[in-house]
């Protein structure tokens, strides 16, 4: 990855639709396919040009970007939650999304740690009533210590 090659900022988001299931159980399975790539259709719409847009698996998507530092990392947390919000209000089971951010500073990439990070503030924004963006309360640097 070019943020690890240049030892730049990575940042990773984690978001997970919020109480999916309701869009199967009431609308179907086909629906519930149809409102996953419309999210994600959403989230591309909210991210930077430079940012790589997949999807983690279930109704969990990832976003790594390059470059960020954590306040930028977050506002596009907050632009993807934004865009899924307004997306799905007069959808017939409106959708939101919890995001997680995690940002390693510079150094060597250590994709669990960061993996692990974004997913613990994610589990944090479903604990604290969903709907939100929480970024990681810690940072790291190559040597694995906060700066």
């Amino acid at each position: 990855m070019v943020a690890d090659e240049a030892g730049g900022s990575l940042s990773l988001v984690i978001c997970d639709l919020d109480r999916f299931k309701k869009v199967n159980d009431q609308l179907g399975h086909e629906e519930g396919d149809d409102a996953l790539r419309r999210a994600a259709a959403a989230i591309v719409r909210a991210v930077r040009s430079i940012d790589i847009v997949f999807r983690l698996g279930g109704k969990e998507f990832g976003v790594l970007l390059p470059n960020p530092d954590t306040l930028e990392a977050y506002a596009v947390a907050e632009r993807i939650r934004l865009s899924i919000q307004d997306d799905f209000a007069e959808y017939p089971v409106p959708l939101t999304a919890s995001c997680g951010v995690a940002t390693r500073r510079k150094g060597s990439f250590d994709r669990k740690r960061l993996l692990r990070a974004a997913d613990d503030a994610l589990y944090r924004a479903k604990g604290a009533g969903r709907n939100r963006s929480v970024p990681t309360t810690r940072s790291w640097t190559a040597s694995g210590r906060d700066p």
